[in-house]
């Protein structure tokens, strides 16, 4: 899925750009763009993650025999959501900014715990959001631009044993975002982009409140990490 999302990025950024330039000749010049300004507008696409499952307080939970082994689940879904941001253009060409985006997710796997047969994984990003800055290089009507900030996501898992579940703890993950797009304004205040991101959320270790009657809480160590392929259209609602 991760090689899906990075082809369908280059790919289309390719295509963008040719569509553009092609455009330039068939028209001839159209009017330099000033990026500089606020903005506001939507975004929908692809998303694909990774979940490890690991042992902390206890052996013998993820991994049945009590070696620490790491379990994984490998999620995939839709993303859509919202994003605002403010550019500066400067020397001629170049544009930095910031932005904040926030967007509902269906990011999600069901599986069976490699190590543990009797365990079934589930595992679902709720939402994600981000404060980012860009920086890029405009070429007429285009921008190319990185990015890169913090990220923060809403996920929930869920650990059924034999039927028996041991747990749907919630949690708000924190990590960082870095990502690259191709922006295209296609009207005096409109813009269309293509855009790619990767954020990775570290570890962190999550409770479970395991089965009430063996009277027996655990702790397990979870690492994520998400990948986005998104387009959307922003509008430019003040200029400088």
């Amino acid at each position: 899925m991760k090689r899906l999302l990075l082809r369908l990025f280059v790919g289309a950024t390719i295509v963008s750009a040719g569509t553009a330039t092609a455009a330039d000749l068939n028209n001839g010049p159209a009017p330099l763009v000033r990026w500089s300004g606020c903005y506001a507008g939507g975004a929908a696409g692809l998303g694909a993650g990774y979940t490890s499952w690991r042992d902390v307080s206890t052996p013998g939970d993820i991994d049945a025999k009590g070696a620490f082994n790491t379990a994984n689940s490998d999620m995939s879904g839709a993303v859509f959501g919202a994003q605002t941001g403010c550019d500066y253009q400067y020397a001629s060409s170049w544009v930095f900014g910031i932005s904040g985006m926030a967007a509902r997710s269906d990011i999600a796997a069901t599986n069976q715990d490699q190590f543990n047969a009797t365990w079934t994984f589930r595992n679902r990003v709720d939402w994600l959001a981000t404060i980012a800055g860009r920086w890029g290089y405009a070429i007429d009507r285009s921008l190319l631009y990185i990015r890169g900030g913090a990220a923060w996501d809403s996920n929930r898992l869920e650990i059924e044993a034999r039927g028996f579940n041991l747990g749907t703890p919630l949690t708000t993950r924190l990590g960082w975002t870095a990502g690259a797009g191709m922006e295209w304004a296609f009207a005096p205040r409109l813009s269309a982009f293509l855009e790619f991101n990767y954020y990775n959320f570290g570890t962190q270790n999550i409770g479970f409140i395991g089965n009430p009657a063996a009277n027996r809480p655990f702790i397990i160590g979870s690492y994520q990490t998400v990948e986005t392929f998104q387009v959307g259209v922003n509008y430019s609602f003040w200029s400088l």
